[in-house]
C-alpha cells in the first residue's frame, strides 16, 4: 500500500487555494471551483483541497468537526527564518517563531493556514 495524497477539507475553498498557491507558493496542478476541489504539487506527493460541503454531499453526511489539531503538515525548506517571514507577511498566522531544536537536530517554525491547520517549517541543523 502507498499513500497517494493528503487532502485537506476546507470551509472556504477559494481562500485556502489562494493561501497554498500564493502564500505557500505550491504549484497548482488542478482547480475546479465549481466542485470545490484543487490539487498542488509538493515536489514528492500531492496536496489536495476539497470543500467541506462538497465532501459532505459525496459522503452523504458531515465529515466531522473542524476543531482540533489532529495533524500538521511539515515542509522542509533551506531557510526557515526567511520562509517563516514570507508566510507571515503574506497572511499566515504565527504560532511559534523560528528556533533551534537540538534534540530534533532541526530548526523549526510553525504557522497556521486560514482554516487553522498547523504548518511546520523545518531544516536540519548543521552537523557540528
Amino acid at each position: 500500500m502507498k499513500m497517494n495524497f493528503v487532502c485537506l477539507l476546507a470551509s472556504d475553498v477559494p481562500t485556502i487555494v489562494g493561501f497554498w498557491r500564493d502564500i505557500m507558493q505550491l504549484p497548482l496542478t488542478y482547480y475546479d471551483e465549481a466542485i470545490g476541489y484543487a490539487s498542488f504539487d509538493t515536489g514528492g506527493s500531492t496536496l489536495a483541497i476539497y470543500g467541506r460541503d462538497a465532501f459532505a454531499q459525496l459522503l452523504g453526511r458531515e465529515p466531522g468537526p473542524v476543531e482540533g489539531q489532529q495533524m500538521y503538515l511539515s515542509f522542509q525548506t533551506d531557510d526557515v527564518d526567511a520562509t517563516y517571514a514570507r508566510l507571515v507577511a503574506g497572511g499566515a498566522t504565527s504560532v511559534v517563531p523560528p528556533q533551534d531544536y537540538p534534540a530534533l537536530q532541526a530548526r523549526q517554525a510553525h504557522v497556521n493556514d486560514p482554516d487553522g491547520r498547523l504548518i511546520e517549517l523545518y531544516c536540519p541543523l548543521a552537523k557540528q
